[in-house]
This record gives structure tokens, sequence and C-alpha cells, in this order.
């Protein structure tokens, strides 16, 4: 009887059962419809479903949601739901998904992601995409522990990620540089040195995902020699906290 009813009643119904009976419901109906009854749904009543939903029913349920309805959904969502529905979801999908979205919300998906499903999604990502998000990414990651260890950052309005935090009443510069599968080199400590405001701050920390190159290191034991406090670190993830908070405590001692 459902299925002859009209879109616009069929929504109606959904939404007065709840959120979990419509998943079940919605479920009853042939693949092409599901995407019609989704389509004609809003976004808070998408939401409800899509958390109430199970696993199994998640992954029968987004695959008939277009990129744009799934990005409203999601946006309305806590990141512990934006994990719940991501556990659902085909690598094929959360790749349209992080192709197009807004940097803060692919953050979201992109740190919500299965292992399993984050590992396809890196072979179907653009290699420029892949490398935004995963800078962006390892940039929010050391932001946060600083500002764990530190208090309040306050952010420079740079093109690269750099900030000044309080440690011990003196003013540290944080350059954080993600090379991917790079290195950190020479040239690179040499640009945050040069940025670097030497007569507000008491030391510079650049912290990165790769290796510094010798040349890197010789570089920031010159500038160190200089009378410039300036140590590299490399981080990768909260593991290396401590390292982080005792190269912060030197250059602010």
């Amino acid at each position: 009887m459902l299925g002859r009813m009209p879109t616009p009643q069929v929504v109606a119904l959904l939404k007065a059962s709840g959120p979990a009976h419509a998943a079940d419901t919605l479920l009853t109906f042939p693949v092409e419809r599901i995407a019609a009854l989704l389509a004609a749904m809003q976004p808070a009543d998408l939401a409800g479903v899509l958390t109430a939903s199970t696993v199994a029913q998640k992954r029968q349920l987004l695959p008939a949601m277009t990129t744009e309805q799934t990005l409203l959904v999601l946006g309305r969502l806590t990141n512990g739901q934006v994990a719940d529905v991501m556990a659902g979801i085909p690598a094929a999908q959360a790749t349209s998904l992080l192709t197009v979205a807004p940097a803060q919300l692919a953050m979201r998906i992109l740190s919500a992601l299965p292992n399993s499903t984050m590992a396809a999604v890196d072979t179907s990502l653009s290699s420029d995409r892949a490398a935004e998000l995963y800078s962006m990414r390892y940039e929010q990651q050391v932001v946060e522990s600083v500002t764990r260890i530190a208090g309040r950052v306050s952010r420079l309005p740079s093109s690269t990620c750099d900030m000044v935090v309080d440690v011990l009443h003196h003013a540290v510069q944080v350059a954080v540089r993600y090379r991917g599968h790079g290195v950190l080199t020479d040239d690179d400590v040499e640009a945050a040195a040069m940025a670097a405001d030497w007569t507000q701050v008491a030391g510079l920390l650049v912290v990165s995902d790769a290796e510094p190159t010798a040349a890197a290191l010789r570089h920031g034991s010159a500038v160190y020699a200089a009378g410039y406090r300036l140590e590299l670190l490399r981080w990768n993830n909260r593991g290396d906290n401590g390292a982080l908070k005792r190269a912060l405590v030197r250059l602010g001692g």
C-alpha cells in the first residue's frame, strides 16, 4: 500500500513514525524509490534517520543519498554522530564527500573514517586534494596538542600554520610544517626563522611530520648559535606530546 502512495504522503508518514521506524520502513522500498524519498526529506529528518539506523542500514541508505544531501546532514551532526555515520559509508562515497566538502567539514569526515575505509580513500583521492586535507589535519592536531600544553594559542596571519603561545611568561612561536612523504629542508628552516619576529618571541619551534635533512639540522644549529633560540621537532601524533612540551619549556624558560 505504501508503495502506491505519493512521495509527499510517504515522507509525512515516515516523519510521524519516528527515525528508527522510518529507517526500517525506507528499506522496504525499491532502491530507486528510496532515493526519491530521501531526496524529498528535510536534512533534519534525514539526520534523525541516519543516526537512529544500524550500520547495516546506513550501508543501504547512504548510497541512495546525493553528495550535497549527505554534506548537509553531516553538517548538522556532532562529531560522535559523524563517526557513527562514517562507519557505514562506502569508500567511493567517502571519497566524493572529501573531494568537495568545505575545509572544516572535510576535517570532521576525515577524522571519523574507519581505518579500512581510509585506506581505500587514500588510493582514490587526487594527490593534490589528499595533500591539502592531510596537511590541514596535521596542522589541526598540532594546534590542539599545543593548546593542551600551553593554553591560549594566538594564530598568526600568514599562509603557513604559525602560532604564538605563552610558555613560562615568555612568547614562543610554533611553526607547523607538514611535508607528507617529503623531508624538512634547510630552506624550510631558513624561511621559518626569517618569518619570525625575534623582537617579540623568546624562541621558535619548527614542528614537522618529516625528518629534517642534515642540512636542515646544520642550519638550525647555526641559527641557535647566532643567538636565536630555534629548535626542530618531528611530531607525528599525541604520543610525541611529551617531547613537544619539553621543547616548548626549553624555549620559554
